[in-house]
């Protein structure tokens, strides 16, 4: 798969959105079937390094094809571009670090090889973030992660949470 085909794919699935958009932008809740078709449109690869199976190139070569994707997304319907640019942004950072330091690189790889393998059986990324007075602004946090009693522990503060994982909650 290349990223001129999940272009194309995506073409199709937003003129389909825009047909409906009346009823979508009165909608309030996700639709399974969306991003199903989403997925089965291989959109998800836009989070997986091409080594790995995927689209993801380079933060230079692959920005503007996946930001032009979801801005042809968005013209079908902006909520479901809004919820899919998550997916890349929460990946980016296993994307963009090949390589972690000993004593890590073995836990690292291990750790990329099976969230891509994941992405690349339909798993879809997001992440959420909260903290008392923000009101969900994460500019706004002021949380700082401590080292933990263990090594390589780090412990956010009580009242802070910060999550990152696989599964959208739909309808």
């Amino acid at each position: 798969m290349d990223a001129g085909t999940v272009y194309e794919n995506l073409q199709a699935i937003s003129a389909d959105f825009a047909a409906e958009r009346r009823e979508r932008q009165q909608r309030r809740e996700l639709v399974a079937v969306d991003f199903a078709r989403l997925r089965d449109a291989e959109f998800l690869l836009i989070g997986v390094p091409v080594d790995r199976g995927g689209i993801w190139d380079s933060v230079g070569a692959s920005a503007r094809p996946i930001c032009e994707m979801l801005c042809t997304l968005a013209h079908g319907d902006s909520s479901v571009a809004l919820v899919c640019a998550m997916h890349p942004a929460v990946l980016n950072f296993w994307m963009a670090t090949n390589e972690a330091p000993a004593p890590f690189d073995k836990a690292w790889d291990e750790q990329r090889r099976s969230i891509f393998r994941n992405v690349c059986a339909g798993a879809w990324w997001g992440t959420i973030a909260s903290e008392p007075g923000t009101a969900g602004d994460i500019a706004r946090t002021r949380a700082t992660a401590r080292r933990g009693p263990s090594d390589g522990d780090y412990l956010l503060p009580d009242g802070k949470t910060s999550a990152a994982g696989r599964g959208l909650p739909l309808t």
